[in-house]
């Protein structure tokens, strides 16, 4: 009996310790980077664009899809006398249960066309593979992580956060110091996100290549009826459909040393996925994972670069699709 009453006092202790340690954190983020909360971004488009005009484009995703320049996809269409606007609404680190939050206000933007880009990063874990750990009394921190990442819905702040707090203080630290040394880039076409230019332009080498892509943490894929990235993008895909919004999506690229570290089950998955979406929601569907393999273009294993050769490769392809659709 007294074992049980010094392990509950140890509990308590503990679980005072991870909120306290928790709030010192989520202080110091709100404090030196008070730029992780896009939601503000978000906000001040939705407010400042009331409706879309009649023939507009938007092009949804993460970082990946970051690389579609708006303007330039605008002006090409616009030379083959398709007037239409782009707005690239990306979002770092998006995931479909992030896009769901706002996806009803950009549904009353009433776009024409959706393009929505896609990878096996959108439907990893949330979490990291559990390993089994022996009974404890003491508090599971990476249990109390996952039920803050549950609460993102109900909450304006991405709690993503805290998945390594230790990487984004230093971050913060340093992007203050530098701050006057960075060559940040933000366009009104690309409204959610601001980042690097020097360091976005970059065309990593072969070693360099090998190197990140053995950095990347893979952390697997739950089955898609217990995927709640995969349910969360089919409910964007129905609201989109019942608002009559043609959509295209398109399958991101990814280095082949990234795809050589994941398992093959990625790879169907993503390929499920798309089937699906076709079959259910009658989209059109396109794959970018392998087009450009031999080529050196890429940022990092997951990312093009932004560079002219970048933005005339990518965005070319995507600017055919575009014009076998807009007709």
């Amino acid at each position: 009996m007294k074992k049980i009453s010094e392990n509950i006092k140890i509990s308590i202790f503990m679980c005072s310790a991870i909120i306290l340690g928790f709030s010192i954190v989520f202080a110091l983020i709100l404090i030196l980077e008070p730029k992780l909360d896009i939601s503000s971004k978000e906000k001040e488009f939705f407010l400042r664009v009331e409706k879309f005009d009649e023939n507009t484009i938007i092009i949804l995703g993460s970082s990946q899809t970051a690389s579609f320049n708006a303007t330039y996809l605008e002006n090409n269409l616009l030379n083959n006398n398709k007037d239409y606007s782009i707005y690239n609404l990306s979002i770092s680190a998006d995931r479909p249960q992030k896009r769901l939050s706002n996806i009803d206000k950009i549904i009353e933007l009433q776009p024409k066309m959706v393009i929505y880009g896609i990878g096996y990063i959108d439907f990893e874990n949330l979490e990291k593979m559990k390993i089994d750990k022996p009974r404890s009394f003491m508090p599971d921190a990476q249990e109390i992580f996952v039920k803050l990442i549950s609460l993102e819905q109900y909450f304006d702040f991405d709690f993503l956060i805290f998945s390594s707090p230790k990487y984004i203080i230093l971050k913060s630290i340093r992007d203050q110091v530098n701050s006057k040394q960075i060559n940040e880039y933000y366009d009104e076409k690309t409204p959610f996100l601001s980042y690097d230019l020097n360091k976005k332009r970059i065309i990593l080498d072969d070693k360099n290549l090998k190197k990140n892509s053995k950095e990347h943490q893979l952390s697997g894929i739950k089955p898609q009826t217990q995927n709640q990235d995969v349910i969360a993008f089919k409910k964007i895909l129905q609201k989109f459909k019942e608002n009559n919004i043609d959509v295209i999506i398109i399958n991101m690229p990814f280095h082949p040393y990234y795809k050589q570290i994941m398992p093959k089950y990625y790879n169907d998955f993503l390929n499920k996925i798309t089937q699906n979406s076709l079959e259910e929601f009658d989209v059109k569907t396109y794959s970018l994972i392998d087009e450009y393999d031999k080529l050196k273009i890429w940022n990092d294993s997951i990312h093009i670069s932004i560079n002219e050769k970048g933005i005339s490769t990518l965005n070319d392809d995507l600017l055919n699709i575009l014009l076998e659709h807009v007709n």
